[in-house]
């Protein structure tokens, strides 16, 4: 437990470091030197007040030489930390940090427990005549600098009696300031670090078994956050948020001018634990793009996007739905689909590429998972045609489960219809366990974390499944698929969302475009930091309730970073660059976005 509490205190001084600002570094400073000083004092005392009376020691002199030289060089840190904190905040404030004015009373004071360590040190030093601190090498120069006003040192003594009064204050009311002010999360987070396991972003929490609730007749399910009792086992998650603004900075809603803040719904929800008013704010839960951008971004691995999706599922339970989701979750209840098409028509996209179904071909040796989009829409249907083709040309071959595939259930559970979510999944898995499926491919990555990341809290899952980067990516590696040049100039990969930071797949779309010989440019925002295109949440099928001006966005770095062809691994992605590319006539027009299985099938004769 403890080592894996040290574990993740140090990501978490990490993540402060690759904060991206002076901020987070002279954060990570504040909180090291703190850290030390508290340990480095316990020490000091227990050594002097308990165990010196007996006769014992902590440590050999040589030993406590190194400590006060530790402890002064952290006593600095701390004073240049809160230091750089405070000017920071009054003189040049980045446009993400709130206006309080309780943390520049937080930092003043911590400043002044600092230089009044020091000079308690300096001041004790000076009536300590041959003293064998050699490295405390501050509190020698305060010491050295203290004039000599009486034989007896009684003003010294008096200076340090009147200074140990004003440290002792200052450092007990800051401990009695945690529970009340922003310091609270000097607590929370390291007791909110300490009980996460896995990455994050990851799967949504699993409130209820809906096939256990069948079974047993019993259907009174509660979940999401609907009233203050729902967070109950929240308060210490909440309470770890620093408002330091990272998330909304990350937010590519909030750039987009969305009514939202991945911190205020931290912050007021917090508030409302503790009893302050309601925080309710449909409009904001549902601007939400559910990218996991936020998440990724917090030092204190907080998970805003998923208290925003616990919101959504108090929304449902209570029949709050905008007219957009509404839509959504009328769909896919009618046709098992978020466009809401007919379900036969996921029969004709099979038929026109000669692919047979599980049923017609058992021992294909993988199943295609087609998904919504590409049996819907005639642009993501190319995708599937150069995918397949590519396959073909490794020589493996490929079926589908026909009429008996339906949509993931991703966007009802993003919406906030847990129980629609598991209907779907348990129909695919039992459609899965029937064929005796083992191999899954798929190019949305939507699908892919619904059928990877969720459906293993549901049951038995797919033994592989895989995006169709990452197959094709081990076919070039094994020799089994030769790509030749593309013939494209400078491109520049979009990482999706839900393939880079949900799932952690960067490396295998970048190993197509280097066998495909394209130079590679990287987008000011990729890997695992990258920027939503403007589809996520579902947002893809809202109307008024999607921020807009995500993808032109996400257009603009591509064009300041002079590529000419933009590729994804995601329907969605796709269609939202696409579409902005040809609404900016005259802008960045010029640029292409395709499918990454279209960049190495190249042109179609």
């Amino acid at each position: 437990m403890t080592r894996a509490f040290l574990l993740r205190d140090g990501l978490l001084q990490r993540r402060l470091l690759r904060g991206g600002d002076a901020g987070g570094a002279l954060h990570a400073l504040l909180v090291t030197s703190v850290g030390v000083l508290a340990i480095g004092s316990a020490a000091a005392q227990l050594d002097n007040r308990v165990l010196k009376p007996l006769g014992l020691h902590l440590r050999p002199p040589t030993g406590w030489d190194v400590l006060q030289c530790a402890l002064d060089v952290a006593g600095l840190t701390l004073v240049l930390a809160a230091g750089g904190l405070l000017w920071r905040r009054l003189v040049r404030p980045p446009p993400r940090l709130p206006r309080r004015p309780q943390a520049v009373v937080i930092l003043v004071a911590l400043m002044l427990v600092g230089l009044s360590g020091f000079a308690l040190e300096g001041l004790r030093m000076a009536q300590e005549a041959g003293t064998q601190q050699r490295w405390a090498f501050v509190g020698r120069a305060v010491a050295a600098a203290v004039p000599a006003t009486s034989p007896t040192g009684a003003a010294e003594l008096t200076a340090w009696r009147v200074v140990l009064f004003g440290h002792a204050a200052l450092a007990l009311g800051l401990l009695a300031a945690v529970p009340w002010t922003v310091l609270r999360h000097s607590i929370a987070a390291p007791l909110h670090l300490a009980r996460l396991d896995g990455a994050q972003p990851g799967p949504l929490t699993t409130p209820f078994q809906l096939r256990e609730l069948i079974e047993s007749g019993e259907f009174d399910a509660r979940c999401g956050i609907a009233a203050v009792e729902d967070l109950s086992g929240r308060r210490t998650e909440l309470h770890a948020c620093a408002s330091c603004g990272r998330c909304d900075a990350a937010c590519p809603a909030v750039a987009a001018g969305a009514v939202l803040s991945p911190r205020d719904v931290v912050g007021r929800l917090a508030d409302w634990a503790g009893g302050g008013p309601d925080p309710s704010h449909p409009d904001a839960a549902w601007a939400c793009l559910q990218c996991g951008a936020c998440t990724e971004a917090c030092p204190n691995r907080l998970a805003p996007h998923e208290l925003i999706a616990e919101l959504r599922r108090g929304l449902v339970l209570r029949g709050a739905l905008a007219p957009g989701p509404g839509r959504v979750l009328a769909n896919v209840a009618r046709s098992g689909s978020p466009y809401g098409q007919p379900r036969w028509a996921r029969a004709e996209l099979p038929a026109e590429l000669g692919l047979p179904t599980v049923a017609e071909a058992p021992d294909a040796d993988w199943v295609y998972w087609l998904g919504c989009a590409a049996t819907y829409d005639a642009r993501v249907r190319r995708v599937v045609v150069a995918t397949v083709e590519l396959l073909r040309r490794a020589g493996l071959s490929v079926a589908v489960l026909g009429e008996r595939e339906c949509c993931t259930g991703d966007p009802a559970r993003r919406v906030g219809d847990e129980a629609r979510f598991q209907e779907s999944a348990l129909g695919n898995l039992a459609a899965f366990a029937a064929a005796g499926v083992s191999h899954v491919v798929t190019h949305c990555p939507h699908c892919l974390h619904s059928m990877r990341g969720e459906y293993p809290a549901l049951g038995e899952p797919v033994a592989e499944i895989l995006h169709h980067s990452e197959l094709l990516a081990r076919l070039v590696a094994d020799g089994r698929l030769e790509v030749s040049a593309s013939g494209e100039a400078a491109v520049a990969f979009h990482d999706p969302c839900y393939l880079a930071r949900f799932q952690g797949t960067t490396a295998a779309p970048r190993v197509l475009l280097d066998a495909a010989g394209v130079t590679a440019e990287e987008l000011a925002d990729s890997h695992r930091a990258t920027r939503c295109c403007g589809a996520g949440g579902p947002s893809y099928w809202f109307d008024t309730e999607r921020p807009t001006g995500v993808a032109a966005a996400r257009l603009a770095q591509a064009d300041a970073a002079g590529v000419g062809t933009v590729i994804t691994g995601c329907p969605f992605c796709l269609k939202m660059l696409e579409q902005e590319a040809i609404t900016q006539a005259g802008d960045v027009a010029s640029i292409e976005v395709m499918d990454v299985a279209e960049l190495l099938l190249g042109p179609t004769p």
